[in-house]
């Protein structure tokens, strides 16, 4: 296997950028910082990327989960004022979007727990739709 100028093999770089990703966008931003500016390898540059990148869907997608279950309290309030029987249907979906959410939650983690294991191979891990993004905007 591959080491890079650090001591640590490309697949162990390509897990710890997937690990950043779960953890959040600043550690996966600093991490593809420190990646574009030392690492010459590809496949830890492409993975850092793609670990950026489905941080960035993830978040977005948990962004509008909260939007929805604060709208979903809110009409809920509103409905319980208008009739108690309207209010228990919006009280049912509102808790329908908590278990959505909490679903949400551990297929991400899942999901990055599954990448981390494939990039300890060393090789770039393909994602539907964000690994042509990915390979596209690093250079060969």
């Amino acid at each position: 296997m591959d080491k890079t100028k650090f001591g640590i093999t490309v697949g162990a770089l390509s897990a710890i950028g997937y690990l950043c990703g779960y953890l959040g966008m600043t550690p996966m931003i600093i991490f593809f910082v420190f990646t574009l500016a030392l690492s010459a390898e590809r496949v830890i540059k492409v993975n850092a990327l793609q670990s950026m990148l489905l941080s960035f869907v993830f978040v977005l997608v948990k962004i509008v989960m909260g939007w929805l279950i604060s709208l979903n309290g809110n009409i809920v309030e509103l409905a319980y004022k208008i009739n108690s029987t309207v209010g228990e249907i919006f009280s049912a979906i509102s808790k329908f979007t908590h278990g959505v959410n909490g679903f949400f939650d551990i297929v991400e983690t899942v999901i990055f727990m599954i990448l981390i294991f494939m990039a300890f191979s060393g090789k770039i891990v393909k994602l539907p739709v964000i690994s042509k993004i990915a390979e596209k905007h690093i250079a060969e």
